[in-house]
């Protein structure tokens, strides 16, 4: 009898245990913070984030822009007002990270100050991966744009 207890026991541990996924037995991976300035680790970095920030069932769609430290931000500038003027759909997730938190945060500031972009990011969320030093002046300039304001620290 106590030996069927064991083997009961063990049988229903290996049915439990076989549902798991290791990832889900150990939890989600801890993101880290490259501790380089290399563009490929914080390009991986950044997509990671993002995909951690990810809501099922609710995220629409996810754009990410992602500066290299060498870039100059104006490049990104034009692209990123046009997308804001556009207008998404809610429940879009807008990512923008740099190694460079500075100049992101400058990117943003211009880009929030365009013309035309009142209202067309409704229920949009934007998620700022950065130092905390930028943080204030990014979540200040996109506080009349109604897009949900996320920070990531990077610091």
């Amino acid at each position: 009898m106590r030996l069927l207890s064991v083997l009961f026991c063990l049988l229903l541990a290996c049915a439990v245990l076989s549902g798991c996924k290791p990832e889900e037995a150990q939890g989600p991976a801890a993101l880290t913070v490259p501790l380089t300035d290399q563009d490929a680790e914080w390009n991986v970095f950044i997509k990671e984030v993002a995909k951690s920030k990810r809501i099922k069932g609710k995220t629409k769609g996810i754009y990410v822009r992602f500066l290299g430290t060498t870039e100059d931000p104006s490049l990104h500038l034009k692209d990123t007002i046009s997308i804001f003027q556009r207008g998404v759909e809610q429940g879009s997730l807008f990512v923008f990270g740099s190694y460079n938190s500075r100049n992101m945060a400058d990117l943003l500031v211009s880009a929030f100050s365009a013309e035309n972009i009142d209202g067309k990011l409704n229920g949009s969320r934007l998620l700022f991966i950065g130092r905390r030093e930028d943080e204030a002046r990014v979540r200040a300039t996109t506080a009349k744009s109604g897009v949900g304001f996320e920070f990531f620290p990077v610091d």
